[in-house]
């Protein structure tokens, strides 16, 4: 794996430590989950990842080293996600432990994982 410099900015889920390194997943809110509960790929394309702290959409430019790290013990990487496309579920390896991955519609993301998709002030309240 390239280290800093290297490597274009990452900001998001993936950061590199002082020393160049990529270390775990990190919020945009800067919160560290303690693990990864699941990955699932929608039908729009994004990859999200499902933690304790919530669902979070892994950014493009992290894709890359995210997918580096993510394996599948039956074979390529690349056949996991297109049978999990496909609708299948599945369960592959990051960091030497078991992850599920699934399909979910895009549309049911913020009522399966509770969330206001776009949030607005209450009628009065302005706007930030």
């Amino acid at each position: 794996m390239l280290k800093w410099p290297d490597v274009p900015a990452v900001y998001g889920w993936l950061s590199l430590d002082r020393r160049g390194n990529w270390e775990g997943i990190l919020a945009h809110t800067g919160a560290v989950p303690r693990a990864l509960d699941a990955v699932f790929l929608d039908d729009a394309g994004a990859l999200l990842l499902e933690t304790e702290i919530g669902i979070g959409v892994l950014l493009d430019r992290d894709l890359s080293a995210f997918l580096e790290r993510l394996t599948d013990m039956r074979g390529p990487l690349e056949r996991l996600l297109e049978e999990v496309a496909q609708g299948a579920e599945a369960r592959a390896m990051l960091h030497g432990k078991s992850v599920r991955v699934g399909r979910t519609r895009s549309a049911d993301v913020p009522r399966r994982f509770g969330f206001v998709q776009r949030p607005a002030p209450r009628a009065g309240e302005p706007e930030c």
